[in-house]
């Protein structure tokens, strides 16, 4: 695959696996341990944890949900068509990805509080001024301070195709996107077309969003400050300009979970006069919350 990399994350592997640092520290736990019946119990310990944390994991979902969005979506759902889709319809489609992640922990000890991810969309023939790019995405930091207070909002496509808080009554199930139809009945996120178009409820429990404008054919996005497990993590969003002469559109994406900071606190007490043997790459993995990196394949995406 082409991996993303316009992404600045927080700790670069550059090559290297995340079994090389854990089997590094477990080395020198082992090394520095004597023959007293307590040092080994210690010893143990430290690696039965390592061992948990290599199986910590995180992944995209084997392909992206994929919805075309058209002026009959908005019809048919009793919702007036924005008028930026009236405009562009001529000479572009317009489609709704979203990107399932799933994270998991072996413990909820070291859940992680950090997600990074890139992803590149690209037309393999066309020229530079007919690539697709994002028209608006979620999360968006401009909802930050609605998810801080609520963990959730209700989110609308507006005139300019981009997404927009509502007013209306939210009523959310936990932990999952529903979509607020006319009559006011609530239905899990399905790939029925006519459900993007309406209002729907996302939710989100980050301190801080970071992510570049759209408009690109790059999306980033840092979510900082959330606990992430399996039965919280975000589902990311984009609408996809696409130019109506390219046919397929090519996408790679990246992503990076980090745990909370310091949560082997206890193993670096122990080890903290040894610890000046390794690298400042090895420490920075460390003390950044030893991060699980996932990479998608190249997922093609027909057009029209």
């Amino acid at each position: 695959m082409n991996t993303p990399n316009s992404l600045d994350f927080d700790f670069d592997f550059d090559g290297t696996e995340r079994s090389q640092f854990l089997n590094k520290l477990n080395a020198l736990d082992s090394y520095l341990g004597d023959d007293s019946q307590g040092q080994a119990l210690e010893s143990n310990k430290t690696s039965s944890l390592l061992a948990l944390l290599n199986q910590d994991g995180a992944k995209f979902a084997h392909y992206p949900d994929v919805y075309r969005l058209s002026e009959s979506d908005f019809n048919n759902s009793g919702i007036t068509v924005p008028k930026k889709l009236q405009e562009l319809s001529k000479d572009y489609n317009f489609y709704w990805i979203e990107f399932p992640i799933t994270l998991w922990t072996s413990s909820k000890d070291w859940y992680f509080t950090k997600l990074e991810c890139v992803v590149k969309f690209y037309s393999e023939f066309s020229e530079v001024h007919l690539q697709p790019k994002a028209r608006t995405i979620l999360p968006d930091r401009k909802f930050q301070q609605q998810f801080q207070a609520n963990g959730n909002i209700e989110v609308c496509i507006g005139e300019n195709l981009e997404f927009e808080a509502t007013t209306g009554q939210l009523n959310l199930q936990a932990g999952e996107a529903q979509v607020t139809t006319n009559v006011g009945a609530n239905a899990k996120l399905t790939s029925n077309l006519g459900l993007v178009a309406g209002p729907f409820t996302y939710s989100l429990k980050a301190a801080k969003i970071e992510h570049n404008n759209p408009g690109d054919s790059l999306v980033m996005w840092r979510i900082d400050g959330a606990e992430f497990f399996q039965e919280n993590h975000p589902t990311l969003i984009v609408v996809l300009q696409i130019p109506n002469s390219v046919k397929e559109v090519k996408v790679d994406a990246a992503l990076q979970a980090y745990h909370r900071p310091h949560f082997w606190a206890g193993i670096f007490h122990k080890l903290s006069d040894s610890m000046r043997i390794f690298s400042r790459k090895e420490r920075d993995f460390w003390e950044k919350g030893a991060p699980i990196k996932a990479q998608s394949p190249t997922w093609n995406i027909p057009i029209g």
